[in-house]
């Protein structure tokens, strides 16, 4: 849902074939389009500074997690990792505005956490410079995390499902500390999806980008 050349500045990143939209209208705050060598497996991507850029959705946090096993995917690669801190104050690849969910990178893993603080799980030890497809999914009042088709971490999600937050991209839920890296692809599920179909969405999407 982006087109440009190469180091364009995004303003808007809207869902191919649908209405879902992340935006960011200040300038300075918008993350970079990278394409071709520049990019993921030579497909393109949207670079976040980790310093300000950051954008937000017209989705809502219930849309991806609503009860039922809904899922969401992303493709990511970490340029550097951020603090050693609880998920709230970690660089967040996706969360809430209202801070009850959110993926975060800490100082060696992708972490998952919700709207306690304190409940918090890896997911998995992650690092620098690697193409990761994050799955997450929402479960009989359970949120599912796993890398690359690895093992899932696990954590209750409370009311998470009932939250109507708007989701963001590059920055916490307060815009304090800022994702820096990559983000190629974002898939939501708005259907309760089998295991066999998560599976096959991971594969199509760790075929597309190499991983």
């Amino acid at each position: 849902g982006v087109s440009g050349s190469d180091a364009d500045a995004i303003a808007t990143w809207t869902e191919n074939a649908g209405s879902q939209t992340f935006v960011q209208a200040t300038g300075t705050n918008q993350p970079t389009l990278k394409l071709a060598a520049n990019g993921i497996n030579g497909l393109g991507v949207l670079r976040f500074d980790g310093t300000d850029d950051n954008m937000t959705s017209s989705l809502i946090l219930a849309d991806i997690f609503e009860a039922g096993a809904k899922a969401a995917w992303f493709v990511i690669k970490i340029a550097n990792m951020g603090p050693a801190a609880a998920w709230y104050l970690s660089d967040a690849i996706l969360t809430d505005s209202g801070g009850y969910w959110g993926a975060t990178v800490d100082s060696d893993e992708i972490v998952q956490g919700q709207y306690t603080g304190s409940n918090q799980t890896a997911a998995s030890a992650a690092s620098t410079s690697t193409v990761y497809v994050v799955e997450m999914r929402h479960d009989s009042g359970t949120i599912y995390t796993s890398l690359n088709g690895g093992s899932e971490a696990s954590t209750s999600s409370g009311n998470t499902h009932t939250i109507t937050n708007a989701i963001k991209i590059g920055a916490n839920y307060n815009a304090s500390v800022f994702f820096d890296g990559d983000i190629a692809e974002i898939i939501t599920s708005d259907n309760v999806q089998s295991s066999g179909n998560r599976a096959s969405m991971r594969t199509v999407l760790e075929n597309i980008y190499g991983v």
